[in-house]
């Protein structure tokens, strides 16, 4: 199954799909990692705090062991997370752990930092940005972006940065499209990535009267009318608007499943469709840090001209 691909600001391309790990319960991920690859997934995305790192480290190596696929075949993500000490010990655990010389992609997680349940608003984003331009220049990821930031945030990267970040990750699905945010890290140069765009209904968190995208009437409609399942129309979607989607699942047959949607498209109306049904439902709002200086979910979007 072949997939498309979009150009990062470093004159490198990434897989417009994903394989995503956060929620594989170590003893289930590594298997995952195996069937996405061998179904033709060249794109994962990790995370230090998913902590299954060392576990996707051994599968890559049994991959690679085969022959079948080599390192440079495949484009690894990870993540920063917001406790850390510097970003090079948190980057270096994490090329351990994954048993790699480098990642195609690190992330600064989210845009504050914490110390248990202090944020430390004396560190900005923007001093955490020189530390991950530090590991840049060293050669230890390839490219370096940001995840859960807003539009403004972005923008101050882009006035003071000397490593413009190539990607920017977010949540959208169609209870939260992000569209505004979507178009402008676009049009800022930025390709963008969307997390659970399924609605993360699996989440710890999640409440059983959640709103639940895969089970909407409209996303039904359209599953019918293009001959997709519903899973299929809600990662077409993200294809649909220009950004890279992760998609998580450990059962193989939904793996292989959800690499299936290169060969439709949808409409312009029923993207319009899928657009009208946000509600502004956070799957993942990170609520505890409502009040940190750096949160970016406070700020309401506003197109840029």
């Amino acid at each position: 199954m072949s997939f498309t691909t979009l150009e990062l600001n470093n004159g490198n391309t990434i897989p417009t799909i994903a394989l995503g790990t956060w929620k594989a319960a170590p003893g289930v991920v590594g298997a995952a990692i195996k069937e996405a690859i061998n179904s033709g997934y060249r794109h994962i995305d990790c995370a230090a705090i998913y902590g299954n790192e060392a576990e996707i480290g051994q599968s890559l190596q049994e991959i690679f062991a085969e022959g079948n696929v080599t390192r440079e075949d495949l484009f690894i993500t990870s993540k920063l997370w917001v406790e850390y000490n510097t970003v090079a010990e948190s980057l270096e655990k994490t090329l351990s752990d994954l048993q790699l010389d480098y990642l195609d992609l690190y992330l600064v997680h989210w845009p504050f930092v914490k110390v248990g349940d202090e944020p430390q608003n004396n560190i900005s984003p923007l001093d955490t940005w020189r530390q991950m331009e530090e590991i840049h220049d060293k050669g230890l990821s390839k490219a370096i972006g940001i995840s859960n930031f807003n539009t403004p945030q972005i923008q101050n990267i882009l006035e003071n940065a000397r490593v413009v970040p190539a990607v920017l990750q977010i949540e959208s699905n169609t209870n939260i499209n992000n569209n505004i945010l979507i178009k402008n890290a676009q049009k800022l140069g930025l390709v963008v990535e969307s997390y659970s765009p399924l609605g993360s209904a699996d989440r710890p968190w999640a409440k059983e009267d959640d709103p639940k995208p895969l089970e909407h009437p409209v996303v039904l409609e359209i599953a019918e009318a293009t001959g997709k399942n519903a899973g299929q129309v809600l990662l077409r979607y993200q294809i649909e608007r220009g950004t890279v989607v992760l998609c998580k699942s450990t059962n193989p047959e939904r793996i292989r499943s959800n690499l299936n949607i290169y060969d439709f498209e949808l409409s312009q109306e029923q993207v319009e469709a899928l657009n009208a049904l946000d509600i502004g439902f956070r799957a993942c709002p990170f609520s505890s840090m409502v009040d940190a200086d750096h949160y970016a979910f406070n700020h309401e979007e506003v197109l840029l001209e």
